[in-house]
């Protein structure tokens, strides 16, 4: 199907290697994500937001490569801080 073509060249591949991600750092210990269909979303969505949607809407807008560093880095620390072991909430 053309679809699921579609989804294997955007975000699928992407999606699944954060869940095979998070389901191994579960199994070492290193997190603690109940969910890593929702916590895949969420870490590709918090990029998504600063470095894809606003180019798509605004053709002319642009982000510096630095600026897209940081948006990644900071949207890793805010998972790191929300889903390390040492971070579980009871």
């Amino acid at each position: 199907m053309k679809s699921e073509r579609t989804l294997d060249f955007g975000t699928l591949p992407v999606l699944t290697a954060l869940k095979r991600y998070f389901r191994a750092e579960n199994a070492t210990g290193n997190a603690n994500v109940d969910d890593p269909d929702v916590a895949a979303s969420q870490f590709l969505g918090m990029i998504a937001t600063v470095v894809f949607w606003p180019r798509l809407a605004h053709g002319n807008w642009s982000l510096s490569e630095d600026d897209a560093l940081r948006v990644v880095n900071e949207a890793a620390r805010t998972m790191a801080a929300r889903y390390a072991a040492s971070a579980a909430l009871s």
